[in-house]
Order: C-alpha cells, then structure tokens, then sequence
C-alpha cells in the first residue's frame, strides 16, 4: 500500500511509545505522522485522508478511549491497524489489522514489557516502511543488527543487579 500518513492512537505508556515512534517512521520512511492521546482523537473532526493508516496501540487492547478512538475511526472508514498485548481483546476484534506484541500479564500501570514490546513493534514497522520505500539501507542494517542484539544486552544489564542495589542509596541520596 502506499501510506502517506500515518497516525498513532494511544493513552499513557502507550502514548509514550508513539511518540518516540513518531521520530522513526519519519526519519526512516519519510512519512508524515501525527499522535493523539485517544480521550481527545475520539472527538476531532476525522477525515478520511488517502493513504492514511491508524493504529492503535493498546497493551490490554481494552484501553475504553482508544476502543472510543477506534469505533470512530471506523464510523469514518479510516485504515486501522492495532498493536496490542492480548490476542482477543476488544481492539483487536474490531481492527482491520494486528500486531500481537504478546509481552505477557502487566502487573502496574507503568508496564515496562509492553512499553518495551511496542516500541520493538513499531520500530519494525518503521523499518518494514522503509525497505518497502527503497529508503535508508544503511541506517535500516544497523538499527537491525543492534536489535538482534537487545536480547544479549539486557541479560547484560540484569546481570547488574547486586552493583546497582549497591549504588541506588548513594544515588537516591544526592542533590541536583
């Protein structure tokens, strides 16, 4: 398909990830992208554009203002497209189509997985995008192979634990 624009849908950490990922689809696809947070999307005048794809991103995919969000994109026969965490959720059922991130059960509402799993989600879109656009080969190549090796980098990290539950007091304690 030929996207000409894209817009992110989402609410809290979700929102988060959008607009870090607003920053690489317009630099690796050279597509215009816009983020709303969905308690304010769902009551803007929409208009369906050509070449215009929404997504929506969810971590429960039952998050009630982008469901809100994507009823209306639908009412409007907007391109949807959703990124959520639980298989049959709410948003996937009613979205043309998904992207299953699959991060497992969030315990708090700051969830880190899903943040985690969906900006990987739509850093591969962006990527995907791209390659689709015969754009940035280079840069593509090496946003891939350091992906390749997030895995390895965080079992790095981990392995840091008992040093950084030396140090966070110290560092808790400091002034600016």
């Amino acid at each position: 398909t030929d996207i000409k624009k894209i817009t992110l849908i989402a609410c809290g950490t979700s929102a988060f990830a959008c607009r870090v990922a607003r920053f690489w689809f317009e630099e690796f696809a050279n597509i215009t992208v816009n983020v709303d947070i969905a308690s304010e999307y769902r009551y803007r005048k929409l208009m369906k554009t050509e070449g215009e794809v929404v997504k929506f991103i969810s971590q429960s995919g039952e998050t009630r203002d982008t469901l809100a969000g994507l009823e209306e994109a639908k009412k409007h026969g907007l391109e949807t497209i959703s990124i959520v965490n639980v298989l049959d959720s709410s948003i996937s059922r009613l979205s043309d189509e998904n992207i299953f991130t699959l991060a497992g059960p969030e315990i708090g509402v700051a969830s880190t997985k899903a943040f985690t799993t969906q900006l990987a989600a739509l850093m591969l879109l962006a990527l995907s995008l791209a390659k689709s656009r015969k754009m940035n080969p280079k840069l593509r190549r090496r946003v891939i192979t350091a992906l390749r090796k997030l895995p390895e980098k965080i079992e790095e990290a981990l392995e840091l634990k008992q040093e950084i539950i030396k140090i966070a007091p110290e560092i808790a304690s400091k002034e600016q």
